[in-house]
């Protein structure tokens, strides 16, 4: 609704705008490249490396498979916003 409020669209376009967005910087994830947002922060994929990890279930380690996961670094003036205490 924010979308729609703020670009003065109707809510059907604002939706189908950031669906586009969100799937073509997915795209790029997956892709392995670099997405970059001016003036909000960077996204990439990094990757876990194999190795032990709790299992809470069965209260045990097991081992765990090398991982991709997404890596957000928030743009500095954003993320003093959000996170002071992380950024001081």
């Amino acid at each position: 609704r924010g979308v729609a409020k703020e670009c003065g669209e109707t809510m059907v376009q604002s939706t189908r705008i950031v669906r586009s967005v969100l799937e073509i910087l997915a795209k790029a994830l997956e892709s392995g490249e670099l997405v970059e947002l001016t003036g909000f922060g960077t996204f990439r994929v990094k990757v876990k490396p194999a190795g032990p990890g709790w299992d809470p279930q069965r209260q045990e380690f097991s081992d765990l498979p090398e991982r991709l996961f997404v890596k957000f670094k928030p743009w500095h003036e954003h993320g003093q916003a959000c996170y002071p205490e992380v950024l001081r």
